[in-house]
């Protein structure tokens, strides 16, 4: 069995990052719209406000790849939940299927 354990396991603190991440950088991605119509506003330089643009292409990038991890990991662990459920249920039926054999065996016997 793999034991590898998820980041959010080996560090409650990353998994509250985790999940915040998105948030944060959507703050701060409003914040920089903000700031490059003001230097629109204020007619700065293209070039300028062309590189904030830029960084601010990258920041929706990078929010967008946060939101299919986030979403990916949320996946994640309803498997390694069903993967519990499912070995905990295989555990059983097999311990059933022996009592079942061993019946049988001991009918066999004694008929």
């Amino acid at each position: 069995m793999n034991t590898q354990r998820s980041p959010t396991q080996n560090n409650k603190h990353a998994g509250l990052f985790y999940e915040r991440a998105p948030d944060l950088l959507l703050e701060k991605i409003t914040q920089l719209n903000v700031e490059i119509s003001k230097f629109r506003n204020m007619g700065y330089n293209q070039q300028y406000i062309e590189f904030f643009e830029s960084i601010l292409q990258s920041m929706r990038l990078a929010y967008t790849y946060m939101q299919d991890t986030k979403y990916i990991h949320q996946r994640n662990v309803l498997l390694e939940n069903n993967i519990r459920f499912l070995a905990y249920y295989n555990k059983e039926i097999e311990e059933q299927l022996n009592e079942l054999r061993t019946v049988m065996k001991l009918e066999g016997e004694g008929g």
